[in-house]
């Protein structure tokens, strides 16, 4: 990851930490492949929400060159504005959910179920529909 982009991530820790929504993340941190299944495994078995995002948020610097921009991107198409904006203060911010948003879920229908055996806490994720992210405890 370039320097400056890891320098805004440090420097912006606890407040991306704190706006980001894992339900609405992770399935695209798995579809973009920023972080394997069993990463998210490792991230989901922290013991609080804060703990989780805080580990998304120390891994993801590692995680390559395209990283960053990769992560934006999931943050707009995720709504996660208030968090985008940190990251790239000017960027244009959409009225509304582009068709690209639409379509690119529409033609990636996947069902991803993946539990920590440390915690039992695990995600669901059905990628075809925006909203049908739920954590559970087992």
């Amino acid at each position: 990851m370039d320097p400056d982009h890891r320098k805004i991530l440090q420097s912006n820790f606890v407040k991306l930490s704190e706006l980001i929504s894992l339900n609405d993340v992770v399935p695209l941190l798995l579809e973009k492949h920023i972080f394997t299944e069993h990463m998210i495994e490792d991230i989901l078995a922290e013991n609080t929400d804060t703990d989780r995002k805080h580990k998304l948020m120390l891994d993801l610097p590692r995680r390559g060159p395209n990283a960053f921009q990769k992560f934006l991107d999931i943050l707009l198409k995720t709504e996660n504005y208030d968090a985008a904006l940190i990251l790239d203060p000017d960027i244009k911010i959409p009225n509304v959910v582009s068709s690209e948003y639409s379509s690119s879920f529409t033609s990636s229908f996947k069902h991803i179920s993946i539990t920590s055996g440390k915690t039992g806490i695990g995600i669901c994720v059905d990628v075809y529909k925006k909203n049908a992210v739920e954590t559970f405890k087992q």
